[in-house]
């Protein structure tokens, strides 16, 4: 295929904001064989890097080849049996049903933290990890004394974990601010106000981690515009359900 599609449920990361695009820059397959007992089913990521291939309704191709990955399998091998002498046996014997269904929630691996880069409030999050795959970030910034919603993103909307990109980043840096297609609408939630709360949970296609929920509070003295350079100073944090 040469693009795919989430669930239109997540932002993506693109540049200096957030987009609310479904679409993912890179080309996927099944690669399936089929045996007398079983069928194997392979998910694979074809030159797995972020570039987009479809983007506000033009189509465009990755450059630069030969690509720095040349993709990757996106989770171990599918294996669906057929176990038993008749429909009813195998349907019964199948590993894939919603009784069997993964239940391991994913986990937040180091604290977040919250910087200035280029002058752009950005959210650094250390990766999750999972026993299967992490879909998605839930993030939530609030005005830490009113509890308004600081930056507008969709109820029950996700950023994506760009689990699709190989290698898979180790740390993902969320900025805060939401794209309007290529227009950035809003820069930044801090100007909103001297404090927020930020929460943060991972999920792992239904899996649902724990939340984590910091402060942060402007400094004004800080320098602006270095990469290293922070005007927002942490304060309390805690995990919760």
């Amino acid at each position: 295929m040469s693009y795919t599609e989430t669930p239109h449920d997540a932002y993506q990361i693109y540049g200096d904001a957030l987009w609310d695009e479904f679409t993912i820059p890179t080309a996927q397959a099944h690669y399936v064989e089929v045996y007398s007992d079983r069928t194997e089913i392979d998910r694979i990521n074809f030159a797995a890097e972020d570039e987009r291939t479809y983007t506000n309704g033009a189509w465009g191709y990755q450059s630069g080849y030969p690509f720095a990955s040349a993709g990757m399998l996106a989770g171990p091998t599918w294996t669906v049996r057929l176990d038993g002498s008749t429909a009813e046996e195998v349907r019964a014997n199948f590993d894939y049903t919603a009784a069997a269904r993964d239940a391991v929630a994913p986990v937040q691996q180091g604290a977040p933290e919250h910087i200035v880069t280029n002058g752009a409030d950005v959210l650094r999050v250390p990766a999750a990890t999972d026993d299967e795959e992490v879909y998605g970030y839930d993030v939530r910034v609030r005005d830490a004394v009113t509890g308004a919603e600081a930056l507008p993103i969709r109820a029950g909307a996700k950023v994506l974990a760009d689990f699709q990109i190989a290698p898979r980043p180790s740390v993902l840096e969320i900025p805060l601010a939401i794209r309007n297609g290529r227009q950035v609408t809003l820069v930044s939630p801090a100007s909103a106000g001297p404090s927020k709360s930020i929460d943060i949970r991972v999920d792992a296609t239904g899996n649902i981690s724990k939340t984590s929920t910091f402060d942060v509070v402007v400094d004004a003295t800080a320098p602006h515009g270095d990469r290293e350079d922070r005007r927002l100073v942490h304060g309390r944090r805690c995990s919760g359900i």
